[in-house]
């Protein structure tokens, strides 16, 4: 079975977790078992990576992936910045009533117990200086592109961490 990494095929309800559907679908028996396997052993790993299931997430991933498209269409850093942490607040404000709330809904989301005191709140991070090239219009160079995609994400993981703990 000939399946591209990004195309996002994967079994979506129990009955996709055999091979039977997707042989009925044209799929090879030997490539349909192996993925079927394959599926299963991936839903079963300790390591299983999934969208946190609480109010607000979709809101925030979306959050995420605009503040990029942002970063890499040339908006100033601090811009971007501002708003995705103005953003991710509004988000977050609407969504939970309090502090309190927003964190026992998130460590009930990965099912494990709440911590009896949150951990003291990490010294916030300072964005690079903008760069010379940056300044008079010329090429932008890859470490500026890539402080506006890491640091406005950070700026929003902040954001909720200081709501969680602040």
């Amino acid at each position: 079975m000939s399946v591209r990494v990004f195309a996002e095929i994967f079994p979506a309800r129990l009955s996709q977790l055999t091979p039977q559907p997707w042989i009925r679908a044209g799929f090879h028996p030997d490539d349909s078992h192996a993925f079927c396997a394959d599926s299963v052993a991936s839903l079963n790993h300790p390591n299983l990576n999934i969208q946190i299931r609480m109010p607000g997430a979709s809101q925030l991933v979306t959050l995420f992936g605009t503040t990029v498209n942002r970063a890499f269409a040339g908006v100033p850093t601090s811009e971007v910045v501002a708003q995705a942490a103005a953003s991710a607040r509004a988000i977050l404000n609407n969504s939970y009533p309090s502090a309190e709330a927003l964190r026992a809904e998130y460590f009930a989301s990965i099912n494990r117990p709440m911590p009896a005191s949150p951990p003291p709140p990490r010294p916030p991070l300072v964005p690079p200086a903008p760069m010379a090239a940056q300044a008079s219009g010329d090429a932008v160079a890859p470490g500026v592109i890539a402080a506006s995609v890491v640091v406005p994400t950070v700026v929003v993981l902040g954001a909720l961490a200081a709501l969680a703990y602040g």
